[in-house]
């Protein structure tokens, strides 16, 4: 063990035995030149920089989500409509893998929708099913 270890170890065992007042603590810190308040200043701006900065990095990523979304809302607004037969062809293939327990009656209604409560259905049936879009 080096003499400096030893020196260490000493003064640790020395400062565990031995409690402070805060008198002695504020004499002590004010002779080695410790400024007290403003390392507290510091570490609450360095505290709240990183707060500021993670609050922005969250902003962002949900304005990327949200442009996203949109994104993909106006693509599926853009894509070609299928035709009404097309249509009745994938709710009748997707409502046949539904349980019959688990269809509700405004499914079986399907005949008299209009092609954008087909369309309405369909999304259901494939949200029911785990196949989102």
């Amino acid at each position: 063990m080096t003499k400096t270890r030893r020196e260490l170890e000493a003064l640790t065992e020395a400062l565990d035995d031995v409690p402070t007042s805060e008198e002695e603590d504020r004499a002590t810190t004010a002779a080695l030149g410790v400024d007290v308040a403003k390392m507290a200043a510091d570490i609450r701006s360095k505290i709240a920089d990183a707060d500021k900065r993670e609050r922005e990095r969250r902003v962002e990523e949900a304005r990327r989500a949200y442009a996203a979304e949109i994104e993909r809302l106006e693509r599926r607004r853009i894509e070609a409509k299928p035709t009404r037969d097309e249509q009745l062809a994938v709710f009748r293939s997707l409502i046949a893998r539904v349980p019959a327990q688990a269809v509700a009656m405004h499914f079986h209604k399907y005949e008299s929708a209009s092609d954008e409560e087909l369309a309405e259905l369909i999304r259901a049936l494939r949200h029911l099913l785990g196949e989102d879009e």
